[in-house]
């Protein structure tokens, strides 16, 4: 089975940063995701794409194994799911030290699960 390369950095960037987090429920909290996302987005960053990589890669996975993506019309694309995710926890900075897995469940549902 072929996997794109964006798909496997993805993969290796999510691993990494699950190796180098502490070890408690959820890993990560909306106030981790934001800072990897928003990292993701600045150019001005040497590791940019280590960000954006490890961003859409945790985004994705938490869609793919979560009741939300039961809710995603039919070709959405990882992009889209940023945009809603990251437009989400900007807009939301109260609820950023919940996990970072129930504030893109939540982003999701908004968007989609109407």
């Amino acid at each position: 089975m072929l996997i794109s390369m964006s798909r496997a950095m993805g993969i290796v960037a999510f691993c990494a940063g699950l190796a180098s987090s502490p070890a408690h429920a959820g890993f990560m909290d909306g106030n981790d995701l934001y800072k990897e996302c928003t990292d993701g987005q600045d150019k001005q960053v040497s590791t940019h794409w280590q960000s954006y990589a490890l961003c859409l890669g945790y985004l994705k996975g938490v869609v793919d194994t979560s009741q939300v993506s039961n809710c995603l019309p039919n070709k959405v694309q990882g992009g889209q799911i940023y945009d809603i995710a990251f437009n989400y926890l900007r807009s939301h900075p109260a609820t950023r030290q919940d996990t970072a897995s129930s504030l893109v469940e939540q982003a999701i549902k908004e968007a989609f699960c109407k």
